[in-house]
């Protein structure tokens, strides 16, 4: 629709197209039915796309810039009879973000709501203004709080604080909460108040203010400041604004300016007084300087200082105090009125950050002069901050002080001080004449220090060098460790020295010491494990820093809990301690520990020195430890090579248990072993097979806690169980354990082909970290003893089966000789019988029958007796047992032995029932094969072997043929290998059988004698 087409008057027309807000019509369908041109320069400026669909009867959603789902429910809700305003709703469109104020008012005709009014004013500029104030405001705030000067907004009638900056707060020693709505009388001096009341005045008439006043902080303390102030009204109020700046530093340079000026204008006026003085002055300086040039004792230079200082400024005090970092130390000291202070005043030290001004000017190489400390001046302040100590008590001589800096190269080394005891004693020249001793005493300190260093550096250079060629392999640990901490002590200032060494858990392992009293290290590890006292030295190791200790022998003199050690403390003559972790490739070892007196206490350079020398030895402790873990590798081959040997040493299972729990003590190092080995029948109860470091009654109490344990998931054990504390257990194991008497226990499953017959238990009396080589070498040791104890359970099954054959042996030996003699004996006893009715004569003959046949029987029966008693051999010997047999072979066979036999032998028994079991094999087979009517046999020692050899003349057979069935020569030949020795067994058809039997000469027993 055309403007001019529009019900408008030509009036109302202008008015709404001149509108400087965009304003548009909608009916109740919010459709367009009218609009002004501001609305339509709105739809230009801003979506063009949309003033190209504004025409009567267009929707909203057409030409609304706003998304419908926004504008929608607040033309409903206009549309409702609720107005609807919006301020400043930001609008992004091309030519970026602006902001409107927009107005959704109902339109009524006839009481009816029949459209809605919808007005736009661009409120962008507002938006911004009200922007940028604020970012002025933020920059002011960010200026006022972040100036150094105080900044103090004042209410104008009361004067009490209504705002300030952090500056202004920290200035007053408040915070800034404290310092808000505070009245000006608690911080502006007394003095100066009134000034407050001129400032009100003159803001009051319109004029700026400035001063210069004194303020109080929240301690008391006064100090000057400049104020410069002005007024200003906000909202309605006035105000007064002031900058305070601190100028105490200013207001006191100029007092000592102006103190200067006038001490100049004395001396000028006293110039020809003081040509003399100057004199003295000049030759007491060159005595001085003499002095420096002529040595280098610094005791001695100080006396010479003191008295030639005396001889131009008498004084009743005078001392030289040493910069030592942030303290003065006082070096020497001469004392006129009271000697007896002396001795107790040198060493004395002060702080210099309590000095204030007093070591501003030294700093600034100023005299500083005290006229009277016991005036209440912030310089007598400041001198009775600096000494720390009640100066009447301390220092009587003292009502007037100077102090002057002793500089070398610009730096301050230290301070001459002179003190009187009248007030007022001391002027600026007496400041300059002072300087220049004070010069002569730096330059004299300076060269001191430079030979010193020199000396230092040789030393140090030494030390170290004489620290690495302590390193030697050879030493034992506790050697080289005490080697090292002697030549610490050598290379340092310390008297005394130490170095404990921990291990990867913080465990306290060993240490070396060297000027410590014997006892002292094992008191204090022992008032650490087992008082709970604090260990420096542990905490230092933990945390990888260096501690330093002062007056630590007092401290720990007052610990109770360090009880064990004080007697050898109260002797000690170090007062401080270092204590300088040593590590190596960021792995820490252990700590270097060093101790020194009071008036030794470590500088710098000499903590420098601590760290190179714990440097030095821990490359040389790692090297130790390396070649130690090789040794140990070496060592634990040796010692599992010993186990395997005496492992398999013997085939009896009790004795190959026993070996293995005595390793545990020899390889390991624990305190007991013990080998369980679980029975084969149900329900596997474990029996206790050898044990060693156990008393009997713990064996019995062990082997008792055993019975009716259930062992099933002991006996699926695959891997180690390792129990650093036994205490933590359960209630069974705890008990096994208290039988046993250990607090740490390693079990090792004692497996071979996957199935586990026993368990290996090392143990140790106290708890005991149990290390990953311990179980390594139990386990190795569990695996070696397996295949032994097989072979003797093995053998032990073998013996049974022995036994077994052996009584079927003697039962057919029985039927084939003593059975047949008996039945000869009982036929010839009835002939006799018959005979001595019938014809008595011819009875002799039956009865010396019958005599033959028992003869025979009896020496049968001996021998298989003898064979019988396993202990006969131990009690009657070798020799003994082969003529039962010989006896025996010729009272049965009727074969005729010639025998050489030497003296018993001293051989272990095993030996000689290998001796024994093959001759009497070799003999059964000459019985049963050969066909022999005579045999010779020869029993020797041979040097190294003890031989046995047997020849017939018999048959003979082919050494080189097979003998199906026949296990007699197999027999003989395993149980000689097995014994170490060897068999020879020569012989031809038709030309007899030789055997040669040798066995190591092993010494053993005699028959009768006890065993140890």
């Amino acid at each position: 629709m055309e403007p001019e087409s529009r019900p408008f008057s030509p009036l109302l027309r202008e008015i709404f197209d001149r509108m400087p807000a965009g304003v548009a019509v909608f009916d109740r369908e919010l459709r367009v039915v009218e609009w002004n041109a501001s609305f339509h320069r709105f739809l230009v400026d801003n979506r063009p796309d949309l003033a190209g669909r504004l025409r009567p009867g267009a929707l909203l959603a057409d030409v609304s810039p706003w998304p419908v789902d926004q504008v929608g429910p607040l033309f409903a809700s206009a549309l409702q009879g609720n107005p609807v305003t919006r301020d400043a709703a930001p609008y992004t469109g091309p030519m970026g973000t602006t902001y409107w104020d927009i107005v959704l008012s109902p339109l009524y005709e006839n009481g009816e709501i029949v459209g809605v009014l919808d007005t736009t004013t661009e409120a962008t500029r507002r938006v911004v203004v009200a922007r940028e104030a604020a970012e002025r405001e933020e920059l002011f705030r960010l200026v006022f709080d972040s100036t150094s000067d105080a900044i103090i907004l004042n209410d104008f009638e009361t004067g009490f604080v209504a705002d300030c900056n952090e500056s202004a707060a920290r200035m007053h020693g408040y915070t800034r909460d404290e310092f808000l709505g505070i009245d000006p009388a608690r911080f502006i001096h007394p003095d100066s108040l009134p000034l407050l009341a001129e400032y009100q005045e003159a803001i009051r008439h319109g004029r700026d203010f400035h001063a210069q006043a004194q303020d109080v902080r929240k301690d008391g303390t006064v100090f000057d400041v400049d104020v410069v102030g002005t007024g200003f009204d906000y909202r309605g109020k006035k105000y007064l604004a002031a900058v305070v700046r601190d100028i105490s530093d200013q207001v006191e340079a100029e007092r000592e300016r102006r103190a200067a000026q006038q001490a100049l204008l004395e001396a000028q006026a006293t110039l020809e007084q003081r040509v003399d003085e100057r004199t003295r002055e000049l030759s007491s300086l060159l005595d001085v300087s003499r002095a420096v040039l002529s040595t280098l004792d610094l005791e001695l230079i100080f006396e010479r200082v003191m008295d030639e200082v005396a001889n131009v400024l008498p004084y009743s005090g005078c001392s030289v105090s040493i910069l030592d970092g942030s303290e003065l130390e006082i070096v020497a000291n001469r004392n006129r009125v009271a000697r007896q202070l002396e001795a107790r005043t040198v060493g004395m030290r002060f702080k210099v950050e309590a000095a204030g001004p007093i070591w501003t000017q030294m700093l600034q190489g100023s005299p500083f002069i005290l006229p009277d400390l016991m005036q209440d001046t912030k310089e007598s302040r400041a001198y009775r901050r600096l000494i720390g100590v009640d100066p009447e008590s301390s220092f009587p001589q003292t009502r007037s002080w100077l102090s002057v800096p002793m500089i070398n190269q610009g730096e301050v080394i230290g301070v001459l001080s002179i003190s009187r005891m009248e007030a007022d004693a001391f002027s600026p020249a007496h400041g300059e004449l002072a300087g220049a001793f004070a010069g002569q005493v730096a330059v004299a300190v300076a060269n001191a220090r430079l030979f010193h260093q020199a000396q230092r550096r040789a030393r140090e250079m030494e030390g170290l060098a004489s620290i690495a060629a302590a390193l030697t392999f050879e030493m034992a640990g506790e050697e080289v460790l005490n080697t090292l901490a002697g030549r610490v002590v050598a290379s340092s200032s310390a008297v005394a020295a130490s170095i404990t060494l921990y291990d990867q858990a913080g465990v306290y392992q060993s240490y070396g010491a060297a000027g410590l009293p014997p006892g002292f290290v094992e008191a204090m590890v022992e008032a650490v494990i087992e008082r709970g006292a604090p260990s420096v030295t542990a905490q230092a190791f933990q945390r990888g820093n260096r501690r330093i200790l002062k007056d630590t022998r007092r401290r720990t003199l007052a610990d109770p809990r360090y009880a064990l050690a004080h007697p050898f403390l109260e002797e000690a003559d170090w007062d401080d301690a270092v204590i300088t972790p040593i590590s190596s490739r960021g792995r820490y070892l252990g700590t270097l520990d060093t101790y020194f007196r009071a008036a030794d206490h470590p500088d710098a350079e000499e903590l420098r020195l601590l760290a190179a020398i714990a440097d030095q030895v821990a490359i040389g402790l790692e090297n130790i430890e390396l070649v130690d873990q090789m040794r140990r590798r070496m060592h634990e081959l040796d010692s599992l090579y010993g186990a395997h040997e005496r492992f398999h040493q013997s085939l009896m299972l009790d004795e190959v248990l026993h070996a293995l729990a005595q390793s545990s003590l020899e390889v390991i190092g624990a305190d007991t072993g013990a080998a369980l080995i679980f029975e084969d029948a149900p329900p596997h109860e474990i029996r206790v097979g050898g044990v060693a470091g156990i008393s009997e009654e713990q064996l019995t109490a062990l082997q008792e806690s055993f019975h009716g344990w259930d062992t099933a998931f002991v006996r699926k054990m695959h891997l180690p169980h390792v129990v650093n504390d036994t205490r933590t257990e359960p209630a069974d194991i705890q008990g096994i354990a208290r039988a046993a008497g250990v607090a740490a226990v390693v079990d090792v499953p004692i497996t071979l082909g996957g199935r586990s017959f026993g368990m290996f238990s090392v143990g140790w009396n106290k708890p005991h970290t149990i290390a990953d080589d311990e179980v390594r070498l139990a386990t190795a040791l569990a695996q070696q003893a397996a295949v032994a104890i097989e072979n003797a359970r093995l053998f032990e099954r073998a013996q049974v089966a022995a036994s077994l054959e052996e009584r079927q042996r003697l039962a057919r030996e029985l039927h084939d000789s003593v059975s047949q003699a008996l039945y000869g004996i009982s036929l010839g006893s009835r002939t006799a019988r018959a005979l001595l009715d019938r014809d008595p004569k011819r009875a002799a003959e039956p009865l010396d029958y019958v005599g033959s046949l028992a003869e025979a029987g009896l020496a049968e029966l001996r021998a298989l007796i003898f064979e019988l008693r396993p202990e006969s051999l131990a009690t009657e010997g070798l020799v003994a047992a082969l003529e039962k047999q010989f006896a025996a072979l010729h009272a049965r066979h009727g074969i005729s032995v010639d025998a050489d036999l030497c003296l018993e032998p001293d051989l272990r028994l095993d030996l000689k029932e290998v001796l024994y079991r093959v001759g009497q094999e070799a003999l059964h087979n000459t019985v049963k094969h050969a066909r022999a009517a005579h045999v010779t046999v020869r029993l020797a020692s041979e040097g190294e072997a003890v031989v046995l050899a047997i020849t017939d003349d018999g048959i003979g057979f082919d050494t080189s043929g097979e003998f199906p069935g026949h296990l007699g020569l197999r027999s003989m030949a395993e149980r000689t290998a097995r014994a170490g020795g060897t068999l020879e067994i020569a012989s031809e058809p038709g030309a007899g059988t030789s055997i040669r039997l040798a066995v190591p000469n092993v010494p053993g027993h005699l028959p009768g004698e006890q065993r140890a």
